[in-house]
């Protein structure tokens, strides 16, 4: 499937994206197969730490133990970032703690909602999910050009 940028999601233009959310780097996509493979490869492509891939539809999304599902267009949102920590002691821990994030943002600026994460990585306002929370990692090793990508669910 091919990737096409869009310039505006949601009635803001990528620019005001970019300053609201204090990004360097905003990708936005109409209709693409998944914003964790887009994201991805930015990443791989040099992108900087903070990249936020935001997409209005998805072919292709992705969910835990390799479970695809097809995000309907300007339904919900649609979105990645790309980390780069210097040094993760628990990667295991990203979703969760990601999860917790979000949970806290939404109960500050939401308190009616009463979010909470129902185990491993969704995200649920009472018995409804809203959300859901999946990590990748990709390391690229220096050493003799190798280059090895290694990941979990």
């Amino acid at each position: 499937m091919s990737r096409r940028t869009t310039t505006e999601w949601g009635g803001l233009s990528l620019d005001a994206l970019s300053k609201r959310w204090n990004r360097e780097s905003v990708v936005l996509y109409g209709k693409i197969d998944s914003t964790n493979e887009a994201a991805r490869d930015l990443a791989e492509g040099g992108a900087p730490a903070g990249t936020i891939v935001l997409c209005r539809e998805q072919t292709a999304g992705r969910g835990r133990a390799g479970h695809e599902w097809y995000s309907p267009k300007d339904a919900g949102v649609y979105l990645s970032m790309v980390l780069r920590p210097s040094q993760i002691s628990h990667p295991a821990m990203i979703s969760i703690l990601a999860g917790v994030g979000v949970v806290e943002r939404l109960d500050a600026t939401l308190p009616g909602l009463r979010p909470g994460i129902k185990w491993p990585n969704d995200v649920v306002a009472g018995d409804l999910k809203i959300g859901g929370i999946l990590a990748e990692a990709s390391w690229l090793e220096a050493r003799g050009r190798v280059r090895r990508r290694k990941g979990w669910r």
